[in-house]
């Protein structure tokens, strides 16, 4: 399995022909997207049907404009923090979405987006604390 970005998408590609069955794949993926049915045996007319690829939009940073995540995987990311949060960040949902429309590196160099994260986690441990 590899991916690659090129602009506003990125590329997943599975190629079944280097495959050796180990089932990490599916062990390691943190959506549980991967599934193995035990069906050891797969059978293809060429080796152009052994790669198999699926394009997936990327969202843009509000800031830089740089292409660095999907939708769905930002989705995940906050139904993640929420559930690990005992619901913590709930009432702060539309802070955390908004810095999270930033990519890593504008998170990083910008102070004031560093105050605001500092703030939203000073607010949600001030929740956490009632």
């Amino acid at each position: 399995m590899s991916y690659e970005d090129k602009g506003s998408e990125r590329l997943i590609k599975v190629n079944y022909g280097l495959c050796i069955y180990c089932a990490t794949c599916e062990e390691v993926c943190p959506e549980e997207a991967v599934k193995l049915t035990g069906e050891y045996r797969a059978w293809f007319k060429g080796k152009d049907e052994m790669v198999k690829t699926v394009e997936v939009p990327l969202r843009a940073c509000a800031n830089c404009g740089r292409y660095f995540v999907s939708d769905r995987q930002m989705e995940s990311i906050i139904k993640r923090i929420l559930e690990r949060s005992g619901k913590i960040y709930e009432p702060l949902i539309e802070d955390l979405k908004k810095l999270t429309s930033y990519c890593p590196e504008c998170r990083r160099s910008s102070v004031e987006l560093v105050r605001k994260a500092k703030i939203l986690l000073t607010r949600a441990s001030i929740a956490a604390l009632s």
